[in-house]
């Protein structure tokens, strides 16, 4: 069994790595009874807000690899969770009935994560600028 890593000395680049890690184990096991990961999760929320569009669109938007995001879709396409229609050379991707009616599943996880992680609004709006800052 693995003890506690020596988080009070860790560097923060390697802390928030370890963070993210842990709380994507925490989305999985929530998401697992519904069929989804946190990947597959992000993509319908993501969908749910630009609307359909290409692959690499949605990658951009979501911050997913491309690859991933490709195997995220494979998966979310057998589940009947979204639609992929080829138009000349490339595949939109959109939300089925059965993707748009798990948003509001992914929404009562979000909300089991977020509780059983003790996150609050003050938490993600620090994170959200951490983000936005990083990525200027």
């Amino acid at each position: 069994m693995m003890g506690m890593p020596d988080i009070e000395n860790m560097p923060m680049l390697h802390l928030l790595s370890v963070a993210a890690r842990a709380t994507e184990r925490v989305w999985d096991e929530v998401l697992h009874p519904i069929g989804l990961s946190s990947a597959g999760a992000t993509a319908l929320k993501m969908l749910a807000v630009t609307g359909p569009g290409t692959q690499s669109a949605l990658a951009e938007a979501s911050g997913l690899r491309a690859q991933s995001l490709g195997e995220t879709l494979v998966k979310l396409e057998a589940l009947g969770c979204i639609k992929q229609l080829r138009q000349g050379r490339v595949k939109i991707v959109s939300l089925s009935d059965r993707g748009a009616q798990m948003l509001e599943r992914i929404d009562e996880a979000e909300r089991q994560v977020l509780a059983r992680l003790g996150v609050d609004d003050r938490f993600r709006t620090e994170l959200r600028g951490l983000v936005c800052t990083a990525l200027i």
